[in-house]
């Protein structure tokens, strides 16, 4: 392997890099657009892709003041 991970769609074996990415296609192809808990949950293991802090939604790949903007969210109180 070359570094990438193989992360597959468990419904149309599509290979992914991340899990982020895959769980977006879940819920775009497969579960018709729907939201789940776990593309909102806090992520507390992810690091923010803008500023570094925890934790991070899921589905973003952000922190919750990165995302949406409000400084109330920080800590996961979203």
């Amino acid at each position: 392997m070359n570094g990438q991970r193989h992360i597959l769609c468990p419904h149309c074996n599509r290979v992914f890099a991340s899990h982020d990415a895959r769980r977006q296609h879940q819920r775009d192809k497969h579960d018709g657009g729907t939201l789940h808990d776990a593309d909102t949950e806090p992520d507390w293991e992810g690091e923010c892709e803008n500023c570094g802090e925890k934790p991070i939604v899921p589905i973003t790949g952000l922190c919750g003041p990165c995302t949406w903007g409000e400084a109330d969210t920080i800590g996961g109180n979203w």
